[in-house]
């Protein structure tokens, strides 16, 4: 099942929030590449905090419902269990 927000809003809201609570603010507006810029950067968001730059890359999660979801049967993923 998809989440009803896109990965940029996502992206957004948490770059909002952590400039918002960060001590002292970025040096530089954050910095959102393209999409074309993004696949050779690697990343979809740069803040540059006062100690050091920050990268983030962000992914939309799925919703797992079935006990028999890959992640969970395999037990890949250690104490995710299904309700």
């Amino acid at each position: 099942m998809a989440v009803p927000i896109s990965e940029i809003s996502y992206g957004y809201a948490f770059t909002e929030n952590l400039v918002q609570s960060s001590r002292n603010g970025p040096t530089k507006a954050p910095k959102f590449p393209t999409l074309i810029e993004e696949a050779g950067l690697g990343y979809d968001v740069k803040i540059e905090l006062p100690s050091l730059p920050v990268f983030f890359q962000f992914k939309i999660e799925r919703l797992l419902k079935r006990r028999a979801a890959r992640e969970i049967a395999n037990r890949t993923i250690p104490r995710l269990s299904a309700p």
